[in-house]
């Protein structure tokens, strides 16, 4: 994965297999059955002390010693738990532990070698200035002086997996979901986030330099009240951004133009 303008990574997770075990009984509370926080916890685990490459095989080999690699992708693909409470008590726990200033919303770029991969398709990747075959996604961080931990995340699904039937069955793709704009995207995983999970009221920090919806962006921040700070292409229009009288001059049409 490759992520724009995240300067370091900073582990949430304690190192000590006790308190890594209290901290996935925290994560894991919103879970009805034991087997469902158990695998939990072995995914985690395998995540963080797992070398090189952490396929669902190596992470139950290492974990757990024995060839439980059915179980634990039972747990991760199949198995009936909902994600929402399990990323808001990570944020939670991000919060407490970071005091972060701010959220960063910036995209996450996976290079895929084949094409079977849910959302992978040739595109241009804003971040790598570059047409990939890959997935893109987009990702919050909350993010302080030191470093910065995702919390929320989208996986953007290109336009051409909207009519290819046989990619979205394979894939396993729900039905509802279709291609949306990267604003549409960020709008959600705020309003996500603003809905009971209990974070402190932070700016939010977005690279639109790509964003052909610039506008949607503004509104869906300004109707919600949140502070920000977005990043925009030299040629964004702003025709109307500040009267003619103040400035003394013709009114400018671009955001480069304004500047100057």
């Amino acid at each position: 994965m490759t992520t724009a303008r995240i300067e370091r990574f900073v582990p949430v997770a304690p190192a000590d297999p006790v308190d890594l075990s209290a901290f996935c009984q925290e994560l894991f509370a919103s879970f009805a059955r034991s087997d469902q926080r158990r695998w939990g916890e072995v995914y985690v685990r395998g995540l963080y002390s797992l070398p090189g490459r952490k396929t669902i095989r190596r992470i139950s080999d290492h974990v757990v010693g024995w060839r439980a690699d059915q179980s634990l992708q039972q747990f991760v693909n199949q198995s009936p738990w909902h994600w929402a409470p399990v990323r808001a008590a990570l944020a939670r726990a991000v919060a407490g532990t970071l005091r972060p200033r701010a959220l960063v919303i910036t995209e996450a770029v996976f290079p895929k070698n084949g094409a079977s991969s849910v959302g992978v398709a040739k595109q241009f990747a804003p971040s790598c200035q570059r047409v990939l075959n890959c997935q893109l996604g987009l990702a919050v961080f909350l993010a302080c002086d030191e470093g910065s931990v995702p919390v929320d995340w989208r996986l953007q699904l290109p336009r051409e997996w909207d009519e290819d039937s046989g990619r979205r069955t394979r894939s396993r793709v729900p039905p509802g979901e279709r291609h949306r704009p990267r604003w549409a995207h960020v709008m959600e995983m705020l309003d996500e986030m603003l809905d009971g999970w209990d974070l402190p009221a932070l700016p939010v920090l977005v690279d639109a330099r790509h964003e052909r919806h610039v506008e949607a962006l503004l509104r869906g921040l300004e109707r919600r009240g949140l502070r920000y700070v977005v990043q925009v292409s030299e040629d964004t229009p702003v025709a109307g951004a500040v009267p003619a009288a103040a400035l003394g001059a013709p009114q400018p049409g671009t955001a480069g133009e304004l500047v100057r």
